[in-house]
C-alpha cells in the first residue's frame, strides 16, 4: 500500500511539471499563459514560440505521463502476486494526466491532458493508440483544426481497444477483469477529452474555431493543383 502511494504521488508531481511555461521562459522569456488562448499545450506553444518548441513541449508532455505508467507497470511485475500491474499503472497515469490538468506547480492550471493522455495510453493501449495518432493526423491535415483531430482520435480508442487493443497490452494480465477494466479507462479518457474541449466543440459547430492553415496539406495540394497551368499538347 505504501508502494502504490508513492507512485502515485511521484506520478503527479511528473505530471505536474509545466512542460510549456519552462520552455517558453527558458527559451523565449516568454510565459505562454499571457499569450494566444493561455493555454499550456503543444498548439498555444507552437502558436506563440513556434514550431521546433511546440514539438518539445509535446515530446515533454507526453514522456511525463508515459515514464511514471511505465515505471508502476515494472515495479508492480516485479511483485507479481501483490499487484496487478494494470491497475497499479492506470492509476499511475491518472494521476499524471491530473496533474498536468492541475499542476501544482503553475497555480493548479494547466492544459488539456491530451499528450499526457497518450503517454499513458502508449503503455497500456499501444495498438489502440498508434491508430488514434494516425487517424489525428489525417483529420488535423484534412481540416486545420487540432481540437476536432483530438476529439475524432479520442472516440477512436474505445471500438480499437475492443478490435486490437488486447492483442497489444492484454495478453498476459494476471486478472481477467483487468480487460472491462481497460475498457472502461478508455471511455473515461475519451469522455475526459470531450468535456476538456467543450468550448472547441462550441467554437466548431459556430465556425470560429481557430485552425493551423499550414496543417490543411490536402488544401494546400488542391490549390497548387488549381493553380498550375495546363499543359498544352
Amino acid at each position: 500500500m505504501l508502494l502504490f502511494w508513492v507512485i502515485i504521488i511521484v506520478s503527479y508531481l511528473s505530471g505536474s511539471f509545466p512542460s510549456a511555461l519552462v520552455i517558453g521562459r527558458l527559451f523565449k522569456k516568454v510565459d505562454v499563459r499571457q499569450h494566444g488562448s493561455g493555454n499550456m499545450g503543444t498548439t498555444n506553444v507552437i502558436r506563440v514560440l513556434g514550431f521546433k518548441y511546440g514539438m518539445l513541449v509535446l515530446f515533454l508532455d507526453i514522456s511525463k505521463a508515459l515514464v511514471p505508467v511505465l515505471v508502476a507497470r515494472t515495479l508492480a511485475c516485479l511483485y507479481p502476486g501483490q499487484l496487478d500491474w494494470f491497475y497499479l499503472a492506470a492509476a499511475s497515469g491518472l494521476a499524471a494526466i491530473a496533474g498536468h490538468l492541475w499542476p501544482i506547480f503553475a497555480g493548479f492550471k494547466g492544459g488539456k491532458g491530451v499528450a499526457s493522455a497518450t503517454g499513458v495510453c502508449l503503455v497500456l493501449f499501444p495498438l489502440p493508440v498508434g491508430l488514434a495518432i494516425a487517424i489525428f493526423v489525417l483529420v488535423l491535415i484534412a481540416s486545420g483544426y487540432v481540437s476536432l483531430a483530438s476529439l475524432v482520435a479520442s472516440l477512436i480508442m474505445s471500438p480499437s481497444y475492443l478490435l486490437i487493443g488486447r492483442t497489444g497490452s492484454l495478453a498476459s494480465f494476471p486478472s481477467d477483469s483487468a480487460d472491462l477494466a481497460a475498457f472502461v479507462l478508455c471511455l473515461v479518457l475519451t469522455l475526459a477529452v470531450f468535456v476538456l474541449h467543450r468550448k472547441n466543440i462550441v467554437r466548431l459547430v459556430h465556425g470560429s474555431e481557430s485552425r493551423f492553415e499550414k496543417a490543411r496539406l490536402f488544401n494546400r495540394l488542391w490549390q497548387k493543383l488549381k493553380r498550375k497551368p495546363l499543359e498544352k499538347g
